[in-house]
């Protein structure tokens, strides 16, 4: 009350300001009550708006201001006290004058909105990268341990087929040719890979077409992987439907195996099938076998007709007994065209399968 009274009184020093009169009025009045807060915060202001009495707004603010002192209670004049406030050129709160630079602020919905998402995403990728390194490290198991112990596991249920095996014969997994069976079999799961990326059925067709590449290294150990995966589809030739067939009444197995939730198909139910799958080797490979040997006897014995004829040809055309030299020439021709001789059907499937016309 003192200050504003010291203020009046250096106000009261140009009595030609008229506002500047009523101010230290004012002030005054204020001075009689000390104990109102409010009202000395509004005397301050006014004594503020006094200072630049050019601004007809501000002047006007400052007046309702005083006037509201009157009535703290009146939440209307705290409102225009505010106003003054704003006016006399302050704002009044920083989200405000923000706003007038044309700055947003975040708020705290926002904020948590934003950590949110990022969570997510940072889980999504934790997720991802955790999927392709389990990805990886189970295509390398499948490639380098899984695919060479399926070969050997054909071997074992080949050899049961005609009596009890023993678990030794697992090894055929990693010897002699572990190599050759890793090779093997990854370029028969590329190209069952391959032939899917056409839609599925051309995927399932070839998936049955080189079903026997395992048996065939099983059994061959230095047989080449290419070779391994023609020959298994020279011997599927015509057997895909049929194995096929045999497929689906296993169904109802693995129906009961998915109830135990594995446990009858450990014990009961993929013994049977790989037990299933070694006979049909046996059955398709016999069966091909036959034929190749057919077609190798036909060409053979066209061969050696050939040859044997064209002996009789030179026989008979000889001049006397003494001329020797055409019967040796007639033989020389068998012999020849016997040794030439190649299967008269399927001539092409016989070039390719040299292992096999080595073993007949």
């Amino acid at each position: 009350a003192v200050e504003d009274t010291e203020n009046a009184e250096e106000n009261a020093e140009s009595p030609d300001d008229a506002e500047a009169v009523e101010d230290t009025e004012n002030a005054e009045e204020n001075a009689e009550n000390p104990d109102d807060a409010e009202a000395v915060e509004d005397t301050e202001n006014a004594e503020e708006n006094a200072e630049s009495p050019d601004d007809a707004e501000a002047v006007e603010d400052t007046e309702n201001a005083e006037e509201n002192a009157e009535n703290p209670d009146d939440a209307e004049a705290v409102e225009d006290t505010e106003n003054a406030e704003e006016n006399a050129g302050g704002y009044a709160s920083l989200e405000e004058a923000l706003a007038e630079a044309g700055v947003t602020m975040s708020t705290e919905s926002d904020l948590a909105e934003n950590s949110i998402a990022a969570f997510a995403l940072i889980i999504l990728g934790v997720a991802f990268v955790t999927a392709a390194f389990v990805w990886a490290i189970h295509k390398v198991l499948d490639i380098f341990l899984f695919n060479p112990l399926e070969v050997g596991c054909r071997k074992f249920f080949i050899v049961n087929t005609y009596g009890p095996a023993n678990f030794p014969e697992l090894k055929q997994a990693f010897q002699p040719n572990y190599m050759g069976n890793v090779f093997g079999m990854f370029l028969r799961d590329l190209y069952i890979y391959l032939w899917g990326l056409l839609f599925v059925i051309p995927g399932i067709v070839k998936k049955y077409s080189y079903r026997m590449v395992p048996y065939i290294l099983a059994e061959n150990p230095d047989i080449g992987a290419n070779e391994a995966v023609t020959l298994s589809r020279q011997m599927m030739d015509g057997h895909k439907w049929n194995a096929f067939v045999l497929d689906l009444s296993f169904l109802g197995w693995h129906i009961l195996d998915g109830f135990t939730m594995g446990i009858l198909g450990i014990f009961w139910v993929n013994p049977y099938v790989y037990g299933t799958d070694a006979e049909l080797y046996l059955a398709i490979k016999g069966e091909y076998e036959a034929k190749q040997n057919a077609n190798y006897n036909a060409g053979y014995n066209a061969g050696y007709n050939a040859g044997y004829s064209a002996n009789e040809n030179a026989n008979n055309s000889a001049v006397d007994n003494e001329s020797g030299a055409d019967n040796d020439a007639g033989y020389s021709a068998n012999d020849s065209a016997s040794e030439n001789a190649v299967p008269v059907e399927n001539s092409d499937e016989n070039a390719a399968d040299g292992n096999l016309n080595e073993n007949s």
